[in-house]
């Protein structure tokens, strides 16, 4: 039956109840190891100098005399020979009231300890031991005395608390060995290969731990609250993730079945880039689970950064204090463990990677692990675990749902249109501009609200390497129509076919402008989906091995999305092989080979360099066509067509003849032409003409053509 999670975990640290004062009893035990420490293992040495004690406080907490306030020499060697005696005798009476009336640690600590034995199974020892280290990292005096005793090396430290607590060293040793409680649920950790004072050779869980061990009575969970905190509650629904219903949806049973099971070793790896609702994916399915969520602290009690070693010992104690009940665990930035070493030394999980595998494989709690980059951790870490997938910005479908809810305030369909096509746009960059705008809106005039909300989204797009919203909705040229373009087959029939078989791989050929990477966006409108874009820049990388996974995520991203995937340039990954000079060219040509063979779904290329393409290539599409120059109705149509948007009376039959002289025009040049309109405005169409002679001019096909004059 599930165990209810206690709701003091909600209690701030500032609510902590410390006892004030430690009883008589408490002080008392405090006392009598301070005097072991010093009697039984040497600490007299550096507590007494020859005219004083190294430490007045400490004296005065044992009940010792303070030294003579004078100058005289006999007077201060008499302190010095009588101080070590002083102290034996002080001593051998703590230990006789002690035999009579056993001291014990204040009521706080030992009722924390039992509560805690009771919940991990610690033997009587093991209390011992934990009280003696909390005392040892709260009480100065403690901490005072111990410092007396010098550097320690770890075989020193089982004998030295053997004395303190009066225990055999072997039984220490065995309490505080790898395989104990206190070192398994990662509570105590003997430091070893180094020397240095016992407070430091003890380290415990945290600063935090142990001021709540000696704070009023607490459920044992909430002890480490301060290293594996609860989750907030879940903000997005299941919905929100369609776009990887399969994994969604295979996580929710798994993760279910292996909770109701008690399954050991059930670790999750989800990766991909910032800001896409990983940890709100795990807050989700934790809670569609019925399962309370902890999070591995990235930060301590003061919001300082901890190191991935301690990170690591926090997961441990999440495996034991949350073992008995129905919860998972969260390592977000797992960065901090896996890819902490940089280029010249091993990571924190590569120095422990036994343990890790060890933990990996016998966890007793579901862990979901979150990564912004899959690449970082070694394989052999990655087959350990039950299922690994990559979470990808949502597609425009869902982006234009999440910019409608969280924008609503702010931009219209048409913005939401516009931003809804950056593929970069992840669910934390739209909110915290959202929220920088609604802050500060009452002091920008309203009609600065949207293009001060792209603004604020851009900068941070910017800032992660990634391209601008568009600022400019839609891309379909207004004037797009098939019938303006010169193409070797009818542009229409293709959509009407792949609606009947959705799934081709076509390529678009011939020169620049004549309307290739148009017809793709017209192509998605017409079949109704995403046309996924990539251009060359976007998939080449200077990295041996990049390029390839660029262009495998490229066709995986199209296949999630559902989406007809668009490589521009496609010349750069299919150039012919035989002509390659390094390996990493073949392999790129390959990569596109392999890709293209495997793709279920619609595949749109577009080159200027047909010729240079591997022979492959010309087998593996299924469509060919080829773009060229508008024939010469095409463009009296299409310049009567832009005469009419602009509002400029139609050509006449002499602006025709002059047209038909220019024999290598493209819809592209109507379109430099149309946007040079908004500038340099036109009055006729012979004005447009004129600029189309002079965007032809400026090609190597229109040097053929007649010079640039009026000769009509």
């Amino acid at each position: 039956m599930k165990k209810s999670i206690p709701d003091t975990m909600q209690m701030e640290a500032s609510e902590l109840q410390m006892d004030p004062v430690p009883t008589e009893k408490a002080v008392a035990l405090f006392q009598l190891w301070a005097l072991r420490m010093l009697v039984k293992q040497g600490g007299h040495k550096r507590f007494i100098d020859m005219y004083s004690w190294s430490n007045n406080e400490l004296a005065t907490y044992l009940g010792l005399p303070m030294p003579p306030q004078t100058r005289s020499e006999a007077t201060r060697k008499a302190f010095a020979k009588n101080a070590l005696s002083k102290l034996d005798r002080l001593h051998a009476q703590a230990e006789k009231s002690a035999k009579k009336s056993p001291p014990h640690s204040s009521e706080a600590l030992a009722s924390n300890s039992q509560r805690l034995a009771r919940h991990l199974g610690l033997t009587e020892i093991d209390q011992e031991i934990l009280a003696f280290v909390v005392a040892l990292h709260t009480e100065s005096m403690l901490e005072a005395a111990a410092e007396c005793m010098g550097d320690l090396n770890s075989s020193k430290v089982y004998a030295c608390i053997g004395a303190i607590l009066n225990r055999e060293p072997n039984d220490i040793r065995a309490a505080l060995s790898k395989k104990g409680k206190l070192c398994c649920t990662g509570i105590i950790t003997v430091c070893h290969n180094i020397r240095a004072d016992l407070k430091t050779m003890l380290d415990i869980l945290s600063g935090e731990f142990s001021d709540r061990m000696m704070a009023s009575a607490q459920d044992p969970i909430d002890l480490i609250r301060d290293t594996v905190r609860p989750s907030k509650p879940a903000s997005l629904a299941m919905s929100d993730y369609a776009h990887i219903g399969k994994n969604l949806n295979l996580l929710q049973h798994y993760l279910d079945e292996a909770l109701n099971q008690k399954r050991a070793g059930v670790n999750i790896f989800v990766y991909g880039p910032p800001g896409t609702g990983k940890s709100e994916l795990a807050r989700l399915i934790a809670q569609t689970c019925n399962a309370s969520l902890f999070e591995v602290a990235s930060e301590d009690a003061n919001g300082d950064p901890v190191d991935g070693a301690t990170r690591l010992r926090s997961y441990r104690a999440a495996m034991s204090f949350f073992a008995q009940h129905r919860a998972v665990v969260l390592f977000d930035e797992v960065e901090d463990i896996f890819n902490d070493g940089g280029l010249f030394n091993r990571s924190t999980a590569e120095k422990r990677k036994a343990w890790l595998n060890r933990m990996l494989e016998e966890s007793a709690v579901p862990t979901i692990w979150l990564s912004n980059d899959g690449e970082s951790i070694d394989p052999a870490f990655i087959r350990r675990y039950d299922m690994t997938f990559r979470l990808d910005i949502a597609p425009p479908r869902r982006r234009k749902e999440m910019l409608r809810q969280l924008t609503s305030e702010f931009l219209n369909e048409a913005d939401v249109n516009m931003a809804s096509q950056s593929e970069n746009l992840a669910p934390a960059v739209i909110s915290r501009a959202t929220n920088v705008l609604s802050l500060i809106k009452d002091r920008l005039p309203e009609a600065e609200w949207s293009t001060s909300l792209l603004h604020l989204m851009n900068n941070t797009l910017e800032t992660q390497g990634h391209a601008r919203v568009k600022m400019k909705p839609g891309q379909i040229p207004t004037y797009y129509d098939p019938a303006f373009i010169n193409a070797n087959a009818n542009l229409d029939d293709i959509p009407n076919g792949l609606l009947q078989a959705p799934s081709a791989r076509i390529c678009l050929y011939g020169p620049p402008g004549t309307g290739k990477t148009a017809y793709g966006y017209w192509l998605a409108d017409r079949l109704e989906q995403h046309l996924l874009v990539k251009r060359a820049s976007d998939l080449v990388s200077m990295w041996v091995g990049k390029t390839e996974k660029n262009i495998a995520a490229a066709f995986l991203e199209a296949e999630n999305e559902g989406a007809i995937l668009l490589i521009d340039e496609v010349e750069s990954f299919l150039s012919d092989r035989r002509k390659a000079r390094h390996n990493w060219e073949t392999s790129a040509v390959n990569e596109m080979l392999t890709q293209m063979e495997s793709f279920s779904g619609i595949f749109v290329a577009s080159t200027n360099l047909m010729e240079g393409l591997d022979q492959a290539a010309y087998r593996r599409f299924d469509v060919k066509l080829k773009f060229d120059y508008l024939r010469p109705e095409q463009a009296w149509a299409l310049l009567c067509s832009q005469c009419k948007a602009l509002d400029i009376d139609t050509p006449n039959e002499h602006e025709k003849r002059r047209l038909s002289d220019l024999h290598v025009l493209t819809p592209g040049d109507f379109a430099v032409v149309a946007r040079r309109h908004r500038m340099v405005k036109y009055t006729n169409a012979a004005a447009i003409i004129d600029q189309l002679r002079l965007e032809v001019a400026l090609k190597e096909d229109g040097k053929a053509t007649r010079p640039i004059g009026f000769t009509h």
